[in-house]
């Protein structure tokens, strides 16, 4: 399979499917809970997955994924504690895991070597729009007036940023170590709903909370969530397994920046406070993330 193949997959399924799915769906159910419910659901089909394979394989490498999973899981209700503490102020931190995942790749694989002129133009006009349309964006929904940001948001990012950097460059070791996609989603999400039931059973224990009861058509929302979470993982892996990172990161970076804002803008008419500005940056998103896919060979 052609190396771009699973990134556009990838695309369409995590920054263009999912964003318009979660947004029409806007379950008022608690963090812990939704999280826990997605990766329950993830982690039965991954593993029902592996076993038809006949790749559900435990060893040293599978249990250090399954450890990484479950940093995972924790990663997944620190970034929603973050979101809602300070959405703006969060999106300023989002591509903290690309670079930190793109470095590791650079120093331990020694991928700088594919980077030329092309390639590294593209990256750095890729980074500063995403970094400038980040600010610009916290400053237009920032509010007024004095808002005192606790020490716990930046916990949160410091968290979910770190563990998701190094595990997506974990991603890319593993498939170079040539672990099948059906055992990584396997471990990955068994260690994910460890983490999420750890989260679950310490806030409903410590904190009491009263959620919403879930109804039927609330399960059914599970499942396509959790099913486009898990496409998005497997082919995203996929994409690591057959390019070199610092192709591929930029890439997922300006995508999961620039769609869902179209999204936004177009199909649900969010363009109110939408600048030339903020058109540019976008574009040069957009031209970043292609000059970057062109610089890579088939």
């Amino acid at each position: 399979m052609l190396w771009y193949i699973p990134v556009i997959l990838k695309v369409l399924t995590a920054h263009v499917l999912f964003p318009w799915v979660s947004k029409h769906v806007g379950m008022k159910h608690s963090i812990q809970k939704r999280n826990f419910l997605n990766f329950s659901f993830c982690a039965l089909v991954a593993l029902l997955w592996a076993i038809w394979r006949g790749q559900l394989v435990f060893n040293e490498t599978t249990l250090f994924i399954f450890g990484v999973g479950i940093a995972n899981g924790l990663a997944a209700y620190c970034q929603w504690k973050a979101i809602s503490i300070n959405l703006s102020r969060n999106s300023l931190f989002t591509f903290f895991d690309d670079v930190i995942a793109v470095s590791l790749s650079c120093m331990i694989l020694h991928e700088s070597r594919f980077i030329n002129l092309l390639s590294g133009t593209g990256i750095a006009a890729s980074f500063l729009a995403v970094v400038f349309f980040a600010i610009r964006d916290y400053r237009k929904k920032t509010e007024t007036g004095n808002s005192l940001i606790p020490a716990s948001f930046y916990f949160y990012v410091g968290f979910y940023s770190v563990v998701w950097g190094v595990a997506t460059f974990l991603m890319k070791l593993w498939g170079v170590q040539h672990i099948s996609v059906s055992t990584f989603v396997c471990f990955w999400y068994a260690g994910a709903w460890v983490g999420s039931l750890s989260i679950f059973v310490y806030v409903k224990r410590y904190h009491h909370q009263i959620n919403p009861p879930f109804v039927r058509r609330d399960f059914g929302y599970v499942g396509i969530m959790g099913s486009m979470m898990m496409i998005a993982l497997a082919l995203g892996y996929m994409a690591y397994e057959r390019a070199p990172q610092t192709i591929v990161q930029p890439i997922f970076l300006v995508s999961e920046m620039v769609l869902p804002a179209l999204i936004g803008l177009w199909i649900f008419n969010e363009r109110k406070g939408f600048r030339m500005a903020d058109w540019f940056l976008i574009g040069l998103a957009i031209a970043g993330g292609a000059l970057v896919a062109v610089s890579y060979g088939n």
